[in-house]
């Protein structure tokens, strides 16, 4: 039973996140699983999910 199904963080800088995350979460197995464009964002930035086995479960 999953009790969190996936989280969300806002972040200033969502490119100097990425690079971030993408480096802070490899060693726990998660890696960039999808992107969202910004045109595609009701907030107008862009998205990025982290996540193993293809599902993302980190967003930032």
């Amino acid at each position: 039973m999953e009790v969190i199904n996936h989280v969300e963080i806002g972040v200033s800088d969502v490119e100097a996140s990425r690079h971030f995350y993408e480096a802070a979460l490899a060693p726990l197995g998660l890696s960039l699983v999808i992107s969202v464009a910004a045109a595609r964002t009701t907030r107008g930035t862009a998205r990025y999910g982290f996540g193993r086995d293809g599902y993302p479960s980190f967003w930032i």
